[in-house]
């Protein structure tokens, strides 16, 4: 047993003298005095920075640091972070890193604030001694010349994932330390008694939390500044902190320029450097740009030309898609940190908003107007923020104007409300407004076509409300837009009218109340004859005795079934306006409308999902208009551009007859008792002088009846033009061929609107 004894003790003590222990503390300081030394040692300003042994060297103190750590618990602060923040070593890295000496220095001193943020697990935003330097390293960001933006956005990202960690650290990373103009003296008492403190570093120390040094006092062992960069380097394995300390110092390293844990930080970053040494031959200190330094600031508070929002927005315009996706990640974590819970930070709201739309304007600013084609536009594909195409003016507007939309999807409502009205003022009102009111027939389409792009991919809610209250609520621009449809020019009418069909198409009750059910509420296009009043005043109009002379139009106008008529009449009604002598379908054994049900089906379900939550009323409104005032009923000006349109069907290109028909057909599909009763109900009684969809319908059939008289083989023709429609004939030679699309459309269209009353309302069999 005493053999035992002895020799577990002998194990025990080959254990313990088996490695020295290694001074962690130590072993930090040696790795700085040797950052330090170089340059003392080197005379070869143009000696790259990955020549020497500094980026190692900084990994090394990072590890010891990340490994010290995880030795203690969360609220101690060991020795080398005290050390750190103590002799201000962030600071002097930064100083270091704007004199770019040794040329490569700033990549490397990213590299370590980086890892420093990503790995260390304790808050250290919130202490002086860091927030301090990471602002000033924020404000060498993103600057003309710097080919460093892989490690630029790499750290700027870390920074905004840190403050997400820790959003009270916001205010201290944005340097909202100012009072913003407006804020009363009890106000910014509050705003001071919130600043950052540094509760690490409290039970061991005073000076880390104490007011930061100003820059002229701050020193710096740079004797030379110089603008050129190095290559991006791969960063080799890190030792171990347990490393021996005979192998943490560099061969040859002079003893007499280490620096013990009390000196001073002169003595520890410049020996027997000189205060003039530390700014770049032939620029002095105080001309030196101070990243701290007070500059312009949105609202007194928020710097524009140098901060974190700033460097990120920059940082989206790289050329890399890597560069341009972390820059964007990290404007979506700020964003989301921007709620309006603290009056303080609205200014960084604001001047978020601003910024990004500023960039959205620049974009399309840049677009070469006269170059784009209208059609490719209108139909541009969902551009994903997150995509890596190639960069090009019309990629790189439709990914911004993505992200921003993406952005204010996920972002707080007090932001998103902030860059919608800023979309909305520097974008639509100063940019696209002159657009679409001037002169040259080119801009005004490539506008609208621009118009009628983001209004089809717009998601979210509070930029479509200023894309609505634009369009909408400016009312000489509506009229505008609306007298577009009816333009002289068949592509704008195209692309106006396109405007219009896409903005049917989105979530909005505004719409539909602005375009047309509030002209159609009062129901003065219901003729008193419909309440039971003189009949006879229908006869007494010209414009009525004008329909009563023409053999084309359906008695039913006057003398129709009563308010409420069965559903299979009304289709019969749309399916019996097409004269037989004007029929094609039936030649090529196409069907009736029973072919249209389904997309019927599909359409006015669409349009019901879209206004189920409009609280729109069941039944009819009572007529609210006098007698004597019938003939003052206006349908508005949508309804009368795509009217008149209609009434011009037979001698209109095709694309634009099946676009206007679309858009009457949607109307139609919408399960509004006004829509249902002006569009689809062939029995309203109107006043005189109104006009509905089936009045005009019939007006169209009594010319189609005149002109196709003027045509031989009608049935011939009309069978090698809906051949060629169907892509079934190359034959063209018909010098009657607009007439004959627009008889086959109008065929069409009476089908589908014929299919769409069967949808909404059910055939009655009993």
């Amino acid at each position: 047993m005493e053999t035992f004894s002895r020799l577990s003790s002998l194990l025990l003590q080959a254990l313990e003298t088996r490695e020295p222990t290694v001074d962690l503390l130590d072993s930090f300081i040696d790795h700085w005095r040797s950052v330090t030394t170089c340059y003392i040692q080197t005379s070869d300003d143009s000696c790259p920075v990955s020549q020497t042994d500094i980026p190692w060297r900084l990994r090394q103190m990072l590890d010891i640091l990340v490994y010290e750590e995880t030795q203690l618990a969360v609220e101690d602060t060991g020795p080398c972070l005290e050390y750190l923040l103590e002799h201000k070593l962030l600071e002097t890295l930064c100083m270091l890193g704007k004199a770019q000496y040794p040329p490569g220095m700033f990549q490397q001193v990213l590299l370590f604030f980086n890892k420093l943020l990503t790995r260390m697990q304790k808050p250290l935003l919130e202490l002086i001694r860091v927030y301090r330097p990471v602002q000033r390293l924020i404000n060498l960001c993103a600057l003309p010349g710097c080919h460093v933006e892989k490690e630029e956005v790499q750290f700027l990202l870390a920074v905004c994932s840190r403050v997400k960690q820790d959003p009270h650290t916001l205010r201290c990373v944005l340097e909202l330390l100012e009072q913003p103009p407006g804020l009363n003296q009890s106000q910014h008492s509050t705003q001071a008694s919130n600043q950052c403190t540094d509760p690490a570093c409290s039970h061991s120390q005073t000076s880390a939390s104490c007011p930061v040094q100003s820059e002229s006092s701050a020193t710096s062992p740079v004797q030379s500044e110089s603008s050129a960069t190095s290559p991006g380097q791969s960063e080799s394995s890190a030792t171990s902190p347990g490393q021996s300390e005979s192998s943490a110092t560099s061969p040859g390293q002079s003893e007499s320029s280490a620096t013990s844990p009390g000196q001073s930080e002169s003595s520890a970053t410049s020996p027997g450097q000189s205060e003039s040494s530390a700014t770049s031959p032939g620029q002095s200190e105080s001309s030196a740009t101070s990243p701290g330094q007070s500059e312009s600031r949105v609202s007194g508070a928020v710097q524009t030309n140098r901060g974190l929002l700033w460097a990120l927005l920059q940082l989206t315009k790289s050329q890399r898609a890597s560069v341009r996706q972390k820059a964007s990640e990290g404007l979506l974590l700020l964003a989301g940190l921007l709620d309006g819970s603290s009056g303080e930070l609205l200014p960084a709201a604001v001047s978020l908003a601003e910024l990004l739309a500023e960039r959205l304007q620049e974009l399309h600013r840049l677009l070469p107007l006269d170059q784009l084609d209208a059609t490719e536009l209108q139909r541009w594909p969902c551009t994903s923020w997150r995509s890596e195409v190639e960069p090009g003016h019309m990629t790189s507007f439709f990914t911004w104007f993505d992200f921003l939309d993406h952005l204010m999807c996920e972002a707080p409502q007090v932001l998103s409300v902030q860059v919608s009205q800023s979309v909305h003022r520097r974008w639509l009102v100063d940019t696209l407004h002159p657009q679409l009111s001037h002169t040259c027939e080119k801009v005004v389409l490539v506008s609208t076509s621009m118009l009628c792009a983001t209004i089809r991919l717009v998601q979210s809610s509070f930029l479509l409300d200023q894309m609505v209250h634009f369009l909408l609520r400016t009312p000489s621009l509506m009229r505008l837009l609306l007298r577009h449809c009816n333009h002289i020019s068949d592509q704008i009418s195209m692309a106006s009218m396109s405007l219009v069909d896409e903005m049917l198409q989105k979530p909005h009750r505004d719409i539909l109340d602005i375009l047309v059910l509030s002209f159609l509420q009062s129901r003065c296009y219901v003729s008193a004859a419909a309440d039971g009043q003189e009949d006879k005043q229908l006869e007494t109009n010209e414009d009525s005795q004008d329909l009563d002379d023409d053999p084309f139009f359906s008695d039913g106008l006057s003398d129709g079934p009563p308010a409420q008529p069965i559903n299979e009449d009304v289709v019969n009604s749309f399916l019996c306006l097409v004269p037989i002598q004007a029929r094609s379908a039936h030649l090529l054994q196409e069907g009736g409308y029973e072919s249209y049900v389904h997309d019927a089906h599909t359409l006015v379900t669409m349009c019901h999902a879209l206004s189920l939550s409009w609280e729109w009323p069941q039944t009819l409104p009572c007529p609210t208009c006098l007698p004597e005032k019938d003939a003052d009923f206006f349908e508005g000006d949508l309804l009368k551009v795509l009217f008149d349109r209609l009434g011009c069907i037979l001698e209109q290109p095709y694309e634009l007859s099946l676009k206007l028909t679309s858009v009457l057909s949607r109307l139609s599909a919408f399960s509004h008792p006004l829509l249902d009763e002006y569009l689809l109900d062939p029995y309203v009684h109107l006043s005189p002088g109104c006009r509905s969809l089936f009045s005009v319908l019939i007006r169209v059939m009594a010319e189609v009846m005149q002109r196709i008289q003027q045509v031989s083989d009608l049935s011939e023709q009309l069978l090698d033009t809906r051949r060629h429609l169907l892509g079934l004939s190359q034959h063209t030679g018909s010098e009657h061929l607009t007439l004959l699309k627009g008889i086959i459309v109008l065929e069409e269209f009476c089908k589908e609107l014929a299919a769409i009353a069967f949808v909404k309302k059910p055939l009655n069999r009993d």
